[in-house]
């Protein structure tokens, strides 16, 4: 069983008044090391809003509203409109995702071009610019953290030592 302190709060006392000469590094390795922690926790919410992007351009954009934009849009020939309103009939509950992707191979390609799925590939590039820049910067910052604290442990060493050997 490891022994006790009688002192730690003095012990801690002296121990910080023996830092006072590295006082600002050891703050500003403190504020590093929050500022790096900071961006890490910030990272998995923008990797889920990549996941998100992805995700929303894997699926067609088939909503309540499509088959009156696709009916609307005179762009469509009256004989695409017809073989999709023949294509979507088709659809119900019990079709697998396969079942539905098949059917939605079979829409006239006019009609595909209005529904097909699409990644916003500049959102992706922007989230993924973003990412990196993050762990980047935050990597940095733990390094410079991690350069500052070892000097403060070593300088310290060496002021103990210097010490123990005048005495």
């Amino acid at each position: 069983v490891p022994e006790k302190s009688k002192d730690f709060k003095g012990s801690m006392k002296r121990l910080f008044l023996n830092l006072e000469k590295w006082r600002y590094l050891f703050i500003f390795a403190l504020v590093l090391a929050m500022v790096s922690a900071i961006l890490s926790l910030n990272a998995p919410n923008k990797l889920s809003d990549f996941t998100d992007v992805i995700t929303e351009g894997l699926t067609p954009n088939i909503n309540e509203n499509t088959f009156n934009d696709i009916m609307n849009d005179p762009e469509i020939s009256y004989e695409d409109k017809v073989a999709t309103g023949e294509v979507l009939s088709k659809f119900n509950e019990d079709l697998s995702n396969n079942e539905m992707l098949a059917l939605i191979d079979e829409l006239p390609e006019s009609v595909y071009e209005k529904i097909k799925p699409s990644i916003d590939m500049d959102k992706v590039k922007e989230i993924s610019i973003f990412l990196g820049v993050l762990y980047i910067s935050s990597a940095i910052l733990s390094y410079i953290q991690s350069f500052s604290m070892t000097t403060i442990s070593n300088n310290f060493a060496k002021s103990l030592r210097t010490k123990i050997s005048s005495k």
